[in-house]
């Protein structure tokens, strides 16, 4: 019967093929070690540009996470502005990219220091090979990342003192962790134009990165999600769902009813647009108090209007705010921020 079925298909197959039209120019034949080499530099120039993303994110990011501290004082990490990376750390599938494009061995090296970090105040540079921790030395090859990590963990928030090689030359560098709010930021390489908290973390897609028209444009976005996290808009929504799943459960049981978490869902929509409204109004003081001018950011909502007219199609089911709205929420902000600096007033939100 299997091989009736199969035999069946094939002449189905050639039948359908065989009454297509066909292409009538002779197209170019490919050598498949060029296509592999083609694969290969398409799959390092993915790489090459998270990576590159990541740097910027990290560049516009780091200070807002800074002066958001007063909204995150349960959340909090010192950071040093640096990353370190070897080899091993890389999957094996990856680590011939890793060696081509970040010249990576079995030693542990500083791979990217932030601009305005401690680290970059203090001349540590990407290229320094890491030879000790608190006198502790570190030993290149697998594993030597998450023991470096562990270091890090014992020093706290106390001064790091680092033994370097640079070149030839050895260098003893002592630096302390600046507090800054513990949502590390992620990039996602997706088309998308979107970003959003889960409370502990902050995503941002390629895609929004491209369609920002500055780094300010970004830095609104990423102060907009660090406020939802700092203002526990997740741990509030999860708290709305839970009560309103009650209902849920009572009406199964009066009446015999699976709601499929109807309420539930209600619940957790529930005050969704005032969420975002007021990420969008702290975010902007996050913005500002890392001295970073908030004029001009909604052109952001007016873009998207353009590029997603529903974006204005308001109904009780919109979880966010229309783009109109924001635009001019966010110049009103503005112009309240404003005046609060040229008054000398404290940049923090009204309550």
């Amino acid at each position: 019967m299997r091989h009736t079925v199969k035999g069946a298909f094939i002449l189905a197959f050639g039948l359908v093929t065989g009454g297509c039209a066909t292409p009538t120019t002779q197209s170019v034949s490919l050598n498949p070690n060029i296509t592999s080499d083609e694969i290969r530099y398409q799959q390092e120039l993915k790489l090459r540009t998270l990576i590159e993303y990541q740097k910027r994110i990290d560049r516009i990011g780091v200070p807002l996470l800074r002066a958001a501290l007063p909204f995150c004082e349960d959340n909090r990490i010192g950071t040093l502005g640096l990353k370190v990376d070897n080899i091993s750390a890389w999957p094996p599938e990856q680590r011939r990219l890793a060696k081509d494009l970040l010249q990576l061995d079995e030693a542990l090296k500083v791979t990217d220091v932030t601009p305005g970090s401690v680290a970059d105040k203090e001349g540590i540079k990407a290229g320094d090979m890491l030879l000790a921790v608190n006198n502790q030395a570190t030993i290149g090859g697998p594993g030597a990342v998450e023991d470096y990590r562990q270091l890090m963990q014992q020093a706290g928030n106390g001064t790091v003192a680092f033994k370097l090689l640079r070149g030839d030359e050895r260098l003893s560098v002592k630096v302390t962790p600046e507090p800054v709010c513990n949502y590390p930021l992620k990039v996602k390489m997706s088309n998308v134009i979107n970003a959003y908290a889960d409370g502990s973390n902050v995503v941002i897609t390629s895609g929004l990165i491209r369609f920002a028209a500055s780094d300010a444009e970004i830095a609104m976005v990423l102060a907009h999600e660090i406020a939802h996290n700092g203002m526990k808009h997740i741990e509030s929504k999860t708290s709305n769902a839970s009560v309103a799943s009650v209902l849920d459960i009572v009406v199964a049981a009066a009446y015999g009813i699976n709601t499929h978490g109807l309420f539930a869902n209600m619940g957790s929509q529930a005050f969704s647009k005032e969420f975002e409204q007021e990420a969008d109004y702290v975010g902007l003081y996050i913005m500002a108090r890392s001295h970073m001018p908030t004029d001009g950011v909604g052109e952001f909502w007016r873009r998207m209007a353009a590029e997603a007219p529903d974006t204005n199609n308001d109904s009780i089911f919109r979880t966010h705010p229309i783009s109109a709205q924001r635009t001019l929420a966010i110049q009103q902000t503005t112009r309240e921020i404003n005046d609060k600096i040229n008054k000398g007033e404290p940049l923090m939100p009204n309550q």
